[in-house]
């Protein structure tokens, strides 16, 4: 985990929630890995190459990879994706995501909110402290 975000969703989990228990869930784990060793996945695509877990993923980056690829496939909290076509680059790239709307008010709140405080540093530096010899008249 780094800066608050995690790489991969187990690595949020407390330590004692990372090992695995052997029970159903391990065992059908299994028993993925062992049909995709052997060639017999339900997803026939070869060209998958990036995944990510949207809810553990920056808006900033979830936006980018709904941008720039197609997504193939979901699998539990993960979204397996691929390099895209020449015409569906130019469709992705012309295309509203919910995570890119987000991350552009998410960009606009923080500009709104570092403007005021510019502007509340500006006006208490404008503000004339009396002196010395002023608080004497």
């Amino acid at each position: 985990m780094r800066k608050g975000v995690c790489q991969f969703s187990f690595s949020c989990l407390p330590l004692a929630r990372r090992t695995p228990r052997f029970g159903p869930a391990w065992q059908r784990a299994r028993e993925i890995a062992d049909e995709e060793l052997q060639g017999r996945n339900e997803v026939p695509e070869q060209t998958i190459r990036y995944y990510m877990n949207a809810s553990q993923t920056p808006l900033r980056n979830a936006c980018r990879f709904r941008k720039e690829f197609v997504k193939v496939v979901d699998a539990g909290r993960h979204e397996f994706f691929r390099e895209p076509t020449h015409e569906e680059r130019e469709q992705l790239a012309q295309s509203k995501f919910e995570e890119c709307e987000k991350y552009t008010q998410q960009l606009k709140a923080a500009e709104a909110k570092r403007k005021r405080l510019a502007a509340l540093k500006k006006a208490k530096k404008s503000k004339v402290k009396p002196t010395r010899l002023a608080a004497q008249r």
